[in-house]
Formats: C-alpha cells, sequence, structure tokens
C-alpha cells in the first residue's frame, strides 16, 4: 500500500524476509546499492548516518552517466519496525524535507 497527503508518503509492503533483513535492507549502503535503483540505473554513492537526525546521501547513475541525487533526514529509527525520514532530491530541493 502506498499513501500520500500533505507532503507525507507512506509506503506498505508485505516481503518475505525476516523484518530485520528488510530494515538492514533500507539503511545498509551496501544493501541499497542492490536493490534501490530503477532499472537500467545504478548507485554508486550511498552514504547512511544511521542516527536520529542523521542524514543519508544517495547518488543513481543512468547508463549515459546522468546522475540524481537523493537526500533525506532521519526522524525515526526503531529497528526493525519502524524507518522514517525525509526524501529530497537535489533538483527539487523544495519537495522532501
Amino acid at each position: 500500500m502506498t499513501t500520500q497527503t500533505a507532503g507525507t508518503l507512506q509506503v506498505t509492503r508485505i516481503v518475505a524476509a525476516k523484518p530485520e533483513t528488510v530494515f538492514d535492507a533500507w539503511t545498509q549502503p551496501e544493501h541499497i546499492r542492490r536493490w534501490s535503483a530503477p532499472e537500467g540505473m545504478d548507485i554508486p554513492i550511498s552514504e547512511v548516518d544511521l542516527t536520529v537526525g542523521g542524514r543519508f546521501h544517495l547518488q543513481m547513475r543512468n547508463a549515459e552517466g546522468g546522475a540524481h541525487n537523493a537526500r533525506g533526514i532521519y526522524h525515526e529509527i526503531d529497528r526493525p519496525t519502524r524507518l522514517v525520514h525525509s526524501w529530497e532530491w537535489d533538483e527539487h530541493p523544495d519537495h522532501g524535507q
């Protein structure tokens, strides 16, 4: 389920994996690089400061070398059940904080 209201996007998915495994996939740079980019892109930069108030930075790159940077701040961390963070594209700086 995906819902969006007033600048908030909530994503809920059922995944056949342990909660710890899924949480790590969202928060560990080496895992983020493997699954987070859309088809045809890779993630050469994945930086994570997994603390409340900590920041992350992902750079997605397409086959032609074009880069798209996403950044955010962690607001809630309760491993393995809850992860709340902002998401902002450098190209659209007023749409994610």
